[in-house]
């Protein structure tokens, strides 16, 4: 039996070459087959229920996994396995067969998509089979693009850590601001009214909260400042929060009744908005506010408004149901987030990462931040 796991996928247009495939590459080649579907003849499937769990697979294990996947021309199916970290799927429907083998010594490919439509049976698995015993060359040149590739992929959507504090008092905050000027170009505030949740932080801690909002803008200029509302009716305060300066505010499923309002307000003054939600509360409720927002945050913790709680490892299934249904837009997570969760986070597909008491705490929050942007490749 071979070591690498070969993952296959596909939608109606290649269910009937997938299936043998499935065999010849088990059977006769004597590799492990994990088979994603689709397990019926459906004409109105679409390869996007099935492409992404072999491809997911393969991103998990880049160098221990491959994954076989078709379609009618196998290009949808390319272009989608390739939005995944860590996959290069490569794109074959007949033609020379150099094709096959360049885009394992040169590219590393690990993906091999097949054009069912172009390929015969025969042709189909003699193109397998060349594909799977072509090795990688470890060549300097080679191995540079493949970083760069790689490099290109995760920055294809912007990708940034943000340190983030619900704050105290006004000075545990500028404490924090002034030790990461000029190191993190953005910093989260979580302002934590003790009715939404339980716990309060500044400006709740103090008697006038529109006018505590106001020092905001002592750091609006040296950075852009995200505004997390962990309170009832957050439209009360987005007029300071605009006039301020705060480049992007964060409210919560279930602090408001009027998320309209919420949105045409971030219109209206230009920043951006974006909507926070735990793991208990369905996708289903909040997919029709998803086309008015400029991002999501995905709670990395069960219960929120405080930190240093455990990693809610339901957030990974969230984010990657999500990065599924919407390939492009920008996923944030706040909670737990730290050097053990961040690659799993980035693995599931989160572009935005808010880590809280891994900076806010460290003993050096200047390095701690450092060494949680190489953690994403910054």
């Amino acid at each position: 039996m071979q070591d690498t796991v070969i993952y296959f996928a596909t939608d109606h247009a290649g269910f009937r070459l997938k299936n043998e495939l499935v065999a010849f590459v088990r059977d006769t080649l004597g590799y492990e087959v994990v088979d994603f579907g689709a397990f019926i003849e459906n004409e109105h499937d679409d390869f996007t229920d099935f492409i992404p769990k072999a491809a997911r697979e393969v991103s998990a294990r880049p160098e221990a996994a491959k994954a076989i996947i078709l379609g009618g021309s196998g290009q949808g199916e390319a272009m989608l396995a390739n939005r995944f970290h860590d996959v290069r799927a490569v794109v074959y429907y007949g033609g020379p067969e150099e094709i096959l083998t360049l885009s394992r010594e040169h590219n590393d490919a690990n993906v091999l998509s097949l054009g069912a439509r172009f390929l015969n049976e025969s042709s189909a698995k003699a193109a397998v089979a060349l594909w799977l015993r072509t090795a990688h060359t470890p060549v300097v040149k080679y191995d540079r693009r493949i970083d760069e590739m790689e490099t290109a992929s995760r920055t294809g959507l912007h990708m940034s850590i943000v340190p983030s504090l619900p704050a105290s008092s006004w000075e545990e905050l500028e404490r924090l601001f002034v030790t990461l000027e000029h190191v993190s170009a953005e910093l989260q505030v979580d302002i934590v009214d003790g009715v939404f949740v339980p716990h309060t932080s500044w400006p709740f801690t103090e008697a006038d909260v529109a006018t505590a909002l106001q020092r905001l803008q002592k750091f609006t200029t040296a950075f852009a400042v995200e505004v997390d509302c962990m309170c009832v009716d957050p439209l009360q305060y987005l007029d300071v929060l605009a006039h301020v300066g705060v480049q992007r505010v964060i409210v919560h499923a279930g602090s408001t009744t009027d998320y309209a309002s919420c949105f045409e307000h971030a219109k209206r003054y230009g920043y951006k908005i974006g909507l926070a939600f735990t793991n208990d509360v369905p996708l289903s409720s909040i997919q029709a506010y998803i086309p008015s927002v400029d991002f999501v945050q995905v709670m990395g913790i069960k219960r929120v408004g405080s930190q240093g709680q455990p990693f809610d490892a339901r957030t990974l299934d969230t984010v990657a149901h999500l990065r599924k249904l919407y390939p492009t837009l920008e996923i944030a997570v706040d909670g737990a987030v730290n050097e053990s969760t961040i690659p799993l986070l980035l693995q599931a597909g989160v572009t935005r990462f808010a880590p809280g008491s891994a900076i806010a705490k460290a003993t050096d929050p200047q390095a701690a931040y450092g060494h949680l942007q190489s953690l994403i490749g910054l």
